[in-house]
C-alpha cells in the first residue's frame, strides 16, 4: 500500500496519469466485458491492470486449443475451463485490486436486457454474434450509447495492428460483421442513414486477407467494399450469420481492438 495515496502498490504507476479526481472516479467504475474471446479478454486484462474498480465478466464458452494464438486465459493449464473462471483467476493475480462478476452466458436477444441492467456503468461488446449485438445496442438510448457502449468489429483477415481504429460506426469500412449490423440498425429500427449513428466502434481500416485468390478483393476502395458487403447483408437476410470460414487472426491485431476498447470505456469513465 501506497503510505501517501493508500491506494494499492500496483496502482501506483496508472495512477500518476491521472488527476486524483479523476482516477477515483475509474476506481469507482463498474465495466462490463462480454464476450472472452482475443478481444474481449485482453480489454478486460488492460481494465483490471488499469484499476477499474470492478469488472463483470460475460460469456459461457470453454477455453480450446485454438484459442492459444491470441486470448489471455488460454494456456495448457487452462484448456477445457470456463473463460470467465480461467480469465478470472489470472485477474486475480495481475489485478487484485479489482472485484470481479462472472456470468456464465452468451449474449442472446432473450438476455440483452439483463446484462445491460447488470449494474455497469459502461460496456464493452466484443461477441460475434449478430442479432445479440443488434439487440444489445438496441437497449440504449441515443445519448446511452455515445457514453455506456462500444462495439467491437471482426478481426479475422486482419494482419495490421496499426489500422486499428475508433470511430462512429457510420464510419467503418472493410468489416463484414459492422457492416451487415450497420444495414440492419438502418433498415429496421430507423437509424440515420447520414451522419453519425452514435454507435462507437473498434474496427480495422484494413481489408480483409482472403489468401492467394484474393488479390483483387484486397485492391477495392472502401465504397466497393461497403457496396458488396451492403449486398450480401440483403442476400443474407436478418438473423443469418456471415460466413468466416478460412480467415486467420493473429493476437497482434484482435489484443489491439481489446486494448483500444478498454482505452475508449477508461475515458468515458474519467
Amino acid at each position: 500500500m501506497d503510505q501517501k495515496t493508500s491506494l494499492p502498490r500496483s496502482l501506483a504507476s496508472i495512477a500518476r496519469l491521472y488527476p486524483a479526481d479523476a482516477f477515483a472516479r475509474l476506481r469507482r467504475a463498474h465495466i462490463a466485458v462480454i464476450g472472452l474471446g482475443g478481444v474481449g479478454s485482453w480489454a478486460a486484462e488492460a481494465l483490471g491492470r488499469s484499476g477499474v474498480g470492478r469488472l463483470t465478466l460475460v460469456d459461457y464458452d470453454h477455453v480450446a486449443e485454438s484459442n492459444l494464438n491470441r486470448q489471455v486465459q488460454a494456456g495448457l493449464d487452462t484448456l477445457g475451463k470456463a473463460k470467465t473462471e480461467a480469465l478470472a483467476e489470472r485477474l486475480a493475480q495481475v489485478a487484485p485490486a479489482t472485484e470481479l462478476v462472472c456470468i456464465d452466458a452468451f449474449l442472446t436477444p432473450e438476455n440483452a436486457a439483463e446484462i445491460r441492467h447488470c449494474g455497469a456503468d459502461f460496456f464493452i461488446d466484443a461477441c460475434d454474434d449478430l442479432l445479440a449485438k443488434q439487440s444489445f445496442i438496441l437497449q440504449f438510448a441515443a445519448r446511452e450509447r455515445a457514453r455506456q457502449l462500444i462495439i467491437c468489429g471482426a478481426a479475422g483477415g486482419k494482419r495490421d495492428p496499426g489500422r486499428v481504429v475508433v470511430a462512429d460506426m457510420a464510419q467503418a469500412v472493410h468489416d463484414p460483421l459492422l457492416s451487415k449490423l450497420r444495414y440492419g440498425l438502418r433498415k429496421s429500427h430507423n437509424f440515420p442513414r447520414q451522419g453519425k449513428m452514435q454507435v462507437p466502434v473498434v474496427f480495422s481500416t484494413e481489408p480483409m486477407a482472403r489468401g492467394p485468390g484474393s488479390l483483387g478483393a484486397l485492391r477495392k476502395t472502401p465504397h466497393q467494399e461497403d457496396l458488396q458487403e451492403s449486398a450480401a447483408a440483403v442476400k443474407a437476410g436478418p438473423g443469418s450469420a456471415l460466413a468466416c470460414a478460412g480467415y486467420g487472426s493473429s493476437v497482434m491485431v484482435t489484443a489491439t481492438m481489446g486494448l483500444q476498447a478498454a482505452a475508449w470505456a477508461v475515458t468515458q469513465m474519467r
